[in-house]
């Protein structure tokens, strides 16, 4: 009978890392001692870019097992003195990746996980020591920002863009642009900084409820800065790429501010004029891009337009809103008795009123794939149109 707890270590370092050699994993001495032995506290695992796997008790053995830099390591750390229990296993180990620099992954999840979670109205961290985290934050942006992919030993590239998460972090960069080598570089950086300053503030306004921006007038503004950035300035096609995606990403959060908190329950009035609002202002962007890399950048912009994935996506969702709103709110109340009959919980069975729309991905519940199965195999439950509705806009 195999152990539990080394199938949770093995699936653990799958999930990270690929499929590796489970087989050899099953007898490899490293995690057996890591499940055993009090000494052992840490488990890495790590692969190179040529797909190799190696596992090892700490980064440096990892590395030299695979003769080259980790292109991806998962460290896990036991939180208990001995042998693993395997009634608390997944609360005994504490999971960490690294994907690239440890320096650019270190800031990344300091930034986006726990440093939310310790400077939060909630933390009980001394304020001197929530002061030496933003310290220590700023600290780790500005160097992230300098150099290529987080790599200290590298000085910064301006096709890396894998430490910009916003549009402030694009003009820190160049507005630090004394660190990009190169006849001329720091006048060009200093430029291109000067040109993105005037939006800065207004895109960290967006995502605010109490923003009153014109983001419609403001969309034609910042096309006016990208056309004059890739057009003018030699502005890499790549790192525009993934700035077109960071732009799109500030216009999701603002089109959330826009909207009520559950769509299904408030009034209808009210929400299809927040929708239409939000559709329309998707279209603008959407078709904004389609006009730089289509038309002004024709000639200049070798790939196919980049799509503006989030934003579509959205626009996609938002616009089954009305027509389901329409068609299924009657329909679901109709239809609770007998979904009832399948269920100890009718409620659970409601698709919409636990449901957001601002979930891009498909749901998957299992609750969901059964509800669609019984509304499919009677026909007198729901209207072909209205079945296909509920099945493009929120399930399988």
């Amino acid at each position: 009978m195999s152990d539990p707890r080394r199938t949770f270590i093995i699936t653990t370092l799958q999930q990270a890392l690929g499929e590796g050699k489970s087989k050899e994993w099953e007898q490899d001495q490293h995690i057996g001692a890591f499940i055993e032995d009090a000494e052992a506290s840490v488990l890495v695992g790590g692969r190179n870019e040529a797909g190799v796997i190696k596992i090892g008790a700490s980064s440096e053995d990892v590395q030299k097992a695979l003769g080259s830099t980790s292109e991806c390591e998962v460290c896990l750390v036991k939180r208990v003195f001995g042998s693993i229990p395997t009634k608390d296993m997944h609360s005994s180990v504490v999971v960490t990746t690294t994907s690239g620099s440890a320096l650019l992954s270190f800031y990344l999840s300091l930034q986006n996980v726990y440093g939310p979670k310790l400077l939060s109205g909630a933390s009980t961290l001394d304020p001197k020591m929530q002061q030496a985290l933003m310290d220590l934050q700023a600290g780790l942006k500005k160097l992230a920002l300098k150099t290529t992919s987080g790599n200290e030993s590298k000085t910064a590239d301006e096709k890396d863009a894998s430490a910009i998460q916003s549009f402030n972090d694009e003009f820190l960069f160049w507005n630090g642009g004394g660190s990009l080598s190169g006849p001329g570089q720091a006048d060009r950086a200093a430029q291109i900084a000067k040109i993105l300053e005037p939006c800065t503030a207004v895109f960290q306004s967006l995502g605010k409820a109490t923003d009153q921006t014109d983001v419609f007038a403001f969309i034609n503004d910042v096309c006016e800065v990208l056309n004059t950035l890739f057009g003018e300035l030699k502005y890499p096609q790549g790192r525009m790429e993934h700035f077109l995606s960071v732009i799109g990403g500030h216009f999701c959060a603002h089109i959330k501010t826009k909207l009520p908190g559950n769509l299904w329950r408030d009034n209808f009035s009210t929400v299809r004029e927040g929708v239409s609002y939000c559709i329309r202002l998707c279209t603008h962007w959407i078709e904004a891009r389609k006009q730089l890399t289509e038309v002004k950048w024709k000639g200049k912009w070798l790939a196919k337009e980049a799509q503006a994935d989030q934003l579509t996506l959205m626009k996609t969702r938002l616009e089954d809103v009305p027509v389901c709103e329409q068609s299924t709110r009657s329909f679901i109340v109709s239809c609770l008795p007998k979904i009832a009959k399948h269920t100890s919980s009718p409620l659970s069975w409601t698709p919409f009123l636990h449901k957001t729309c601002f979930k891009l991905d498909p749901m998957r519940s299992p609750s969901g794939r059964a509800l669609l199965k019984i509304l499919t195999e009677d026909s007198n439950l729901l209207r072909i149109k209205q079945l296909e509705c509920l099945k493009t806009a929120f399930f399988l």
